[in-house]
């Protein structure tokens, strides 16, 4: 009896999980169709209705069958994401909204659906990153900026799974990286949002993430010893966390050196160059003392054992480039110096590389000197702090080069907060050798 009683059992239960699977299977699968021919009213719907037969997303895989041995993984494995679907066709369907009214009403739907999934631990990279765009054109950029915090904090593919399969093929395209923000070569508005406009998703938009890519390292140099400017060692964090966070570059991938010797920058070179894969993307920024060489032509930088004017203490800056051009490297390089004109009309800067592929920039002309600025109680560098806004507003994870520039040469001229800059400055724009001003870095 009690074997009758529990073969009996196990047949409701198959039975039971036949009629489970076939309740929240059907009007799952119907919706990925329907959001494939951009039908997202008709997908939300769908997804709603899973929801109501299995309420939660799983980034498990899902065993399908009417059986035990009939027991199969639904669709290779794929994460089961009803709620993230019924959020996201909601957000395509505010870009669709006929007035401000019923697309502030979906907005607010969907920062409920996924501010609940992201309140469950959920955090999908991409949950937090509609989330976001959200959170800013519901016009809440408190909320928009706590989200994309936490967006920045996700390692790469480590965030909670959600069905790909959702999301259209443009969207799914600006999350990996494969777009570019629009834009004329020297308009500093490249990629603007216009008014009314739901904000863009991917590179190129405020609350997108701009994915690491692995070929791209970088060298960054503050000297404030051997008659330094104090604030060179603030602006080298400045500019790596603006790297990491906008720019593509891994963390693991940027090196900083902070008063390093003379041979201690070599070594760093040297190390950097060996881990970097053939023909891979090196950004130089160095912020310090510099000098060019009446004798030889050439420009030295400085390290903190460096004395003045001693040119067998410092650093040429063709070689500080040999371990790069060695690999094939693309070389782009910053330089945050002074740049007085000797008596012999020399100055930092005038040596032009004959070999590699380099593109140099100043962030003054000659003449000139490099001001600073403040910042949250800091002093950094007028060039770094312009060259930091500028990534953070561009947001792009292959920065075009001439671009770039002239949005950094107009940030520097209008000046930034306490400090300056304005017309104490002018940056240069790329000098470029075998390499076209419209490279990316």
């Amino acid at each position: 009896m009690r074997i009758i009683k529990f073969t009996l059992a196990l047949t409701l239960m198959a039975v039971a999980i036949s009629a489970s699977a076939q309740a929240w299977v059907k009007p799952y699968e119907e919706a990925l169709r329907l959001a494939k021919t951009g039908a997202w009213p008709e997908a939300k719907a769908k997804f709603v209705e899973a929801i109501a037969a299995r309420p939660e997303d799983s980034d498990k895989a899902s065993q399908v069958g009417g059986s035990v041995a009939d027991r199969r993984p639904w669709r290779e494995g794929a994460p089961y994401s009803p709620n993230f679907g019924a959020a996201y066709a909601t957000f395509k369907m505010a870009a669709d909204a006929p007035d401000m009214g019923v697309r502030k009403e979906r907005l607010t739907d969907v920062i409920n659906r996924l501010q609940t999934l992201v309140n469950k631990g959920q955090k999908s990279e991409e949950a937090l990153l509609f989330l976001a765009a959200a959170y800013a054109a519901n016009d809440q950029n408190r909320e928009a900026q706590a989200i994309q915090d936490q967006l920045n904090e996700i390692e790469s593919g480590k965030g909670f799974k959600v069905d790909q399969e959702i999301l259209d093929q443009t969207d799914l395209a600006a999350l990996r990286g494969t777009t570019m923000p629009a834009g004329s070569v020297g308009d500093p508005r490249a990629g603007a949002i216009q008014p009314n406009e739901l904000p863009r998703i991917g590179v190129g938009s405020p609350t997108g993430v701009v994915p690491p890519l692995e070929f791209k390292f970088a060298l960054l140099i503050g000297n404030s010893k051997a008659s330094g400017p104090d604030y060179a060692v603030n602006d080298v964090d400045l500019i790596a966390e603006a790297l990491s966070k906008h720019a593509g570059y891994s963390v693991d991938n940027i090196v900083s050196l902070k008063d390093p010797t003379v041979a201690e920058i070599r070594a760093a070179a040297t190390a950097i160059s060996e881990r970097m894969p053939d023909s891979g993307t090196i950004t130089i920024f160095y912020a310090g003392d510099g000098m060019n060489d009446p004798q030889t032509g050439k420009d030295f930088v400085t390290g903190a054992d460096s004395r003045e004017n001693a040119t067998d203490t410092m650093l040429a800056k063709s070689d500080l480039y040999a371990p790069f051009i060695a690999k094939g490297s693309s070389i782009f390089a910053f330089f945050e110096v002074d740049r007085p004109i000797s008596p012999q009309e020399r100055y930092f800067g005038m040596e032009i590389p004959q070999v590699g592929r380099i593109a140099q920039m100043q962030s003054n002309s000659p003449g000139e000197r490099a001001y600073a600025t403040i910042s949250d109680g800091k002093p950094y560098g007028v060039y770094a702090y312009a060259m930091a806004q500028v990534l953070k507003n561009m947001r792009n994870n292959r920065v075009p080069i001439n671009d770039f520039a002239w949005a950094t040469f107009y940030e520097v001229r209008k000046g930034s907060n306490e400090g300056g800059g304005g017309g104490s400055q002018t940056p240069t724009l790329p000098v470029a050798i075998s390499m076209s001003t419209t490279a990316r870095f």
